[in-house]
């Protein structure tokens, strides 16, 4: 059975976790338009930068909506897979 100051802060860790998965979504999707039309390199490398953030974010909400006991291992793994597919689907398909 759970104490008070456990539940306590779990509530606090999934409340900053939903708070940084938002703030992500607002600021990769901001710095990317941002760079296109500023066309600024640094800016959309910000952008991809942001998204990485945002999908660590989304590793970390579904793995605890799913009630699977893990540990740091699992959220390492699941995020460089996730790192992995969005830099291949990014990345220039001929870059030499």
């Amino acid at each position: 059975m759970k104490t008070n100051k456990q539940e306590t802060r779990e509530q606090a860790i999934y409340k900053v976790t939903w708070i940084g998965f938002f703030v992500n979504v607002l600021l990769s999707v901001g710095k990317l338009i941002a760079g296109f039309v500023g066309r600024s390199g640094a800016m959309i490398a910000d952008g991809v930068h942001s998204v990485f953030d945002f999908a660590s974010d989304l590793v970390v909400l579904l793995l605890s909506l799913s009630y699977i006991p893990a540990g740091k291992i699992v959220y390492s793994l699941l995020t460089v897979i996730l790192s992995g597919q969005l830099i291949g689907l990014i990345a220039p398909k001929n870059a030499e």
